[in-house]
């Protein structure tokens, strides 16, 4: 009875320092580009804003969500982006983490043309690769907080691009979903001991596409809302949620 018992921890504790020592490979591998100070941080034509939900469970405000629409509007104003690509999730009817961030950046005084929404930014692999490969930068500054920043700035260098971050404010463990956040985080969810890792091994296999595509259109032509049909390819856009991208 006690060997397996024994076993069962001893490949717990493994677990868990493999996972810990993934993390602090990654905290290692991307701590000179990340940033946080935003008079400190080169300037660079677009900011990636990661999407998160605008209220938690209880309706409560998600303070995810507004330090880092807090930062990447200072961003904006210091004049270290010209853009503002908000990536997050719209698979959902009623769900929509790109309009809300949009809204939210409206009112911080960011322009609405100087915001572009991105509706298939399920996870963090897929906002870092479809910065690139949809909207056309092979560069850009991230923005969300640090252990999150860690992560997505790791995934993009792997990939290739040279990409920065700024650290939104923090959010204490004590708060709602604080919490269960980081474990998500650290653990199993998409970091670089896990999924992130098979992931970046998959994306290379698949010459680094993103699990979801759009064509590249021109942004004089404007953002194109998701119900938008595109005339040149004769594809409805709502299904493969077709975007802008920067030249």
């Amino acid at each position: 009875m006690k060997t397996p018992l024994i076993l069962a921890i001893a490949l717990f504790a493994l677990l868990i320092a493999i996972t810990l020592l993934a993390n602090w490979h990654t905290q290692r591998q991307t701590a000179a580009y990340l940033y946080d100070n935003a008079a400190q941080i080169p300037a660079h034509k677009a900011a990636l804003l990661l999407g998160t939900s605008p209220t938690l469970a209880d309706g409560r405000s998600n303070l995810y969500f507004t330090h880092r629409i807090r930062a990447a509007a200072e961003l904006y104003r210091a004049g270290k982006v010209r853009y503002i690509i908000a990536s997050g999730d719209n698979r959902k009817h009623g769900y929509n983490e790109p309009e809300a961030m949009k809204a939210a950046l409206i009112a911080q005084g960011v322009p609405a043309e100087r915001i572009i929404p991105d509706y298939a930014g399920i996870r963090t692999l897929d906002s870092v690769l479809r910065a690139r490969n949809i909207f056309g930068q092979p560069s850009y500054i991230i923005v969300s907080q640090k252990f999150h920043n860690e992560r997505a700035v790791y995934l993009a260098r792997t990939h290739g691009i040279r990409a920065v971050s700024y650290n939104a404010a923090d959010v204490h463990l004590l708060y709602a979903g604080g919490f269960k956040t980081r474990v998500r985080e650290y653990g199993p969810h998409e970091n670089v001991s896990g999924p992130a890792h098979r992931q970046t091994a998959q994306t290379r296999r698949r010459n680094h596409r993103p699990a979801r595509l759009a064509f590249r259109l021109p942004l004089t032509q404007g953002s194109l809302k998701p119900w938008q049909n595109l005339s040149r390819s004769g594809i409805h856009a709502r299904r493969f949620k077709f975007l802008v991208y920067l030249r």
